[in-house]
């Protein structure tokens, strides 16, 4: 313990420190964000299974299910999101967002046609969704975002 109290400080701690970034003002990033956000903020790709990429792409499947967190906290209604698998592509816009506490409860929400077009039992989405790597789980803990889709 006293050795670490006597170290000599390394050279570079001695260098003067470079000079911080500048950053606009807050007022200014929320402004930037409003305007994104009157655009149609891009959010990206999103990587989806064929299946269901397809039925996005034939109108079928309006709402996406995704767990509230990560890049997927920040989208909101208007936003823009490209749906993804191999080389193919889905540009959508969002039309709405809604949180809810299980899968159960969000496929009785919104129709569990609209999430997924070849199922008619919400007992049976439930457990595909369920079957998803940690889904249940992260589930539980986050939320689930209901994402409405418009295909552009």
């Amino acid at each position: 313990m006293a050795e670490i109290a006597t170290r000599k400080r390394r050279p570079e701690h001695d260098a003067p420190a470079e000079e911080p970034r500048k950053r606009p003002r807050d007022a200014e990033w929320r402004g930037n964000a409003e305007r994104q956000r009157e655009r149609g903020e891009d959010r990206g790709e999103l990587p989806i299974m064929r299946k269901y990429l397809e039925q996005i792409r034939r109108g079928q499947k309006t709402v996406e299910g995704r767990i509230n967190s990560g890049q997927f906290r920040r989208y909101r209604e208007g936003d823009m999101v490209t749906f993804i698998n191999q080389n193919q592509r889905v540009p959508c816009r969002i039309t709405g967002i809604q949180v809810y506490w299980s899968f159960k409860e969000m496929l009785e929400g919104e129709g569990v046609g609209n999430c997924l077009a070849d199922v008619s039992d919400v007992d049976v989405g439930v457990d595909i969704y369920h079957r998803i790597p940690s889904f249940e789980q992260r589930a539980r803990q986050s939320g689930i975002l209901a994402i409405r889709l418009q295909k552009l």
